[in-house]
């Protein structure tokens, strides 16, 4: 049975389609007669095929990615727009919108208002503090990590100082995560007793109204030989919970929810010689978690997020990176579904050739709870400063947890990227 988690793709489009035309007005009536309108952007193709039978395309799109910049004095507009034809999830097909804000900056201070994505934190590929953006894992981490972060209508005012920077952010519109359905290569694979009768209910989901909006800042330092930050966001966990319930003997009811989650984060990056030591560190008061059982309730815990990294460059023309993480749950309960230590450790080594004109890398994910990972290996060349082209395979290993799930999705894939 289909799962309600994500829909309206379709509905999506043809609502950004017509916020596109009303941006376009907006950009040109703002725009200051002396200011001249930017348009750059690129197109993409990727395509990937499975290494074992049947050797199907996992992946199949072409993209066309359009940026437009106006800017005054003190003042600008920027928005960026996709056209889509996805081959493989057809739902996926059209134009939307994915960034369009207005900024304003002063000498001391500045705003941004509009659609945007908005980073924070300074880990590589692993979300620790960075939970403003959340993200589309329709195909996993077979997308480049930038294509999965999510935009959200957010209004961002910053105080800059010389050393320090003052954030305040306010998010009035959830944006959940999106999650593949159970007809997708990349779904989350469940398992459920051969005679139960599984029904899914509708997502709960935070109504749209001014209270249930996201609020926090972020204070950052920028000090003599170390970059420190804290930051504080009164938010819904992105990722939804799923609370299931048995209704009778046989048959499962799963309701996909999103609760109201308190979040204070750490993070800190510090260069010594050739390395930069750096690492983040997250707290969540009162996050839903699900059970081992079935007929139980969900549970709310205290849970702390933290990472270590350390990057090296060399010389030559290398750049070596590393990371480990770890969610811990405190005052565990063994009744909860995840163990009370999750780790996951990173690795991504690489280096330019021919002038700087090939890239050749390697990144891996390995999880230590389940012993599973997932490696991606590729090849950029850059044929002209305008065209690249690239090929690489994706691998995933192990039997079981967040990559061994997936391991007959083992691919092989090309891309090329013109830039204009």
């Amino acid at each position: 049975m289909s799962s309600p988690l994500i829909n309206g793709h379709a509905k999506g489009r043809i609502r950004l389609l017509t916020n596109f035309r009303e941006l376009l007005i907006a950009l040109f009536l703002i725009t200051p007669s002396y200011a001249q309108l930017e348009v750059n952007g690129f197109v993409d193709s990727y395509h990937a095929v499975r290494i074992k039978e049947p050797n199907d395309f996992l992946s199949s799109q072409t993209r066309v990615r359009l940026e437009m910049l106006t800017q005054g004095d003190a003042a600008l507009a920027f928005a960026s727009v996709n056209a889509v034809k996805n081959h493989i999830l057809p739902s996926l097909n059209g134009i939307e919108l994915r960034e369009a804000y207005l900024e304003y900056a002063a000498e001391i201070w500045d705003f941004r208002i509009g659609r945007q994505i908005i980073i924070w934190g300074n880990a590589d590929g692993v979300q620790i503090t960075d939970v403003i953006s959340p993200m589309d894992l329709t195909e996993f981490l077979a997308r480049d990590y930038d294509d999965i972060r999510i935009p959200v209508d957010a209004l961002i005012f910053r105080y800059l100082r010389e050393c320090t920077n003052f954030e305040l952010i306010w998010v009035p519109i959830f944006q959940a995560a999106i999650l593949p359905d159970e007809y997708n290569s990349w779904a989350v694979k469940t398992e459920f007793p051969a005679d139960f009768d599984v029904t899914y209910e509708n997502p709960l989901m935070p109504e749209k109204k001014l209270s249930n909006s996201e609020f926090g800042g972020k204070i950052s330092f920028y000090l003599t030989g170390i970059d420190l930050a804290l930051s504080s966001l009164y938010t819904w966990d992105k990722l939804p919970v799923m609370n299931r319930t048995l209704t009778d003997v046989n048959n499962l009811s799963i309701r996909a929810e999103h609760h109201r989650l308190t979040f204070v984060g750490l993070e800190f990056s510090k260069p010594y010689h050739k390395f930069v030591i750096r690492g983040e560190a997250a707290y969540y008061k009162g996050k839903y978690l699900e059970p081992a059982s079935f007929d139980d309730m969900l549970m709310q815990k205290n849970t702390i997020n933290c990472l270590l990294g350390l990057d090296w460059s060399p010389g030559g023309n290398w750049s070596l990176s590393a990371q480990f993480a770890d969610n811990f749950i405190l005052d565990y309960d063994k009744n909860i579904l995840n163990e009370e230590h999750t780790m996951i450790s990173t690795i991504n080594i690489s280096k330019k050739l021919f002038r700087e004109t090939l890239t050749i890398s390697s990144m891996g994910y390995l999880g230590i709870n389940d012993k599973d990972c997932f490696t991606r290996s590729s090849m950029d060349y850059a044929l002209t400063d305008e065209l690249h082209l690239l090929a690489g395979f994706d691998i995933f290993i192990g039997d079981k947890g967040m990559f061994g799930q997936f391991k007959d999705n083992n691919e092989v894939w090309v891309k090329s990227k013109y830039s204009f």
